[in-house]
């Protein structure tokens, strides 16, 4: 047997028959009759593969294309996570943000 890169969970079986997939853009939930019922999308960048927003299932059964994590990035390091707060006005919706400074030079 060949194996190719290290080893990643990709479905998740309950003993009901219900199911997960897990792949790099979503995580899906299927019923034992294979209907799929939620899906948590993972938006990615392009260019580094890093998690750039994380949408709800909640939300897209709405029509809401408003991501409920927002992720930043600076020379490939997580510098801000917003969390959405609140959704009352959709055009202009609020997240609470948490900042990552990396100034210790012994921990680059």
């Amino acid at each position: 047997m060949r194996t190719y890169g290290a080893p990643r969970l990709s479905s998740i079986t309950h003993p009901n028959g219900d199911y997960l997939t897990i792949s790099t853009y979503a995580i899906e939930h299927f019923d034992a009759g294979n209907t799929r019922t939620h899906r948590l999308v993972i938006e990615r960048s392009t260019s580094e593969n890093l998690i750039t927003a994380i949408y709800d299932p909640n939300n897209l059964a709405k029509g809401n294309n408003i991501p409920i994590v927002k992720y930043a990035y600076t020379n490939g390091k997580l510098t801000k996570v917003r969390r959405l707060r609140s959704t009352s006005d959709p055009g202009n919706p609020k997240y609470d943000d948490t900042t990552y400074v990396y100034n210790n030079s012994s921990f680059p």
